[in-house]
């Protein structure tokens, strides 16, 4: 991508950053956050003054949805188990 600023003047810091891509032709507006506004990239939920607090929301929504589904399906007790063991708490053991 590239792209290039073109600042113009009825746009101000408030409406966001104004860039011309060049391949199209279009005008982009990146809009402008708060320093603790989260937006995802590449996966995950980021915020300029570094809290998490949206990554870590996403993060329990998956496992409770991964609860979920490992305790309504049919597997055993012992596959239950399993699952939890070879998933979930390697991850929550490297945190």
């Amino acid at each position: 991508l590239s792209t290039h600023q073109t600042k113009t003047d009825n746009k101000t810091a408030e409406d966001g950053l104004v860039i011309h891509q060049r391949e199209t032709g279009e005008m982009v507006t990146i809009p402008c956050l708060e320093s603790s506004t989260a937006y995802q990239t590449l996966g995950a939920w980021i915020a300029a003054d570094g809290n998490q607090k949206i990554q870590l929301e996403v993060l329990q929504e998956k496992v409770a949805t991964w609860i979920k589904a490992i305790a309504r399906s049919s597997l055993s007790s012992g596959d239950k188990h399993i699952a939890y063991i070879t998933k979930l708490s390697l991850i929550l053991d490297s945190n």
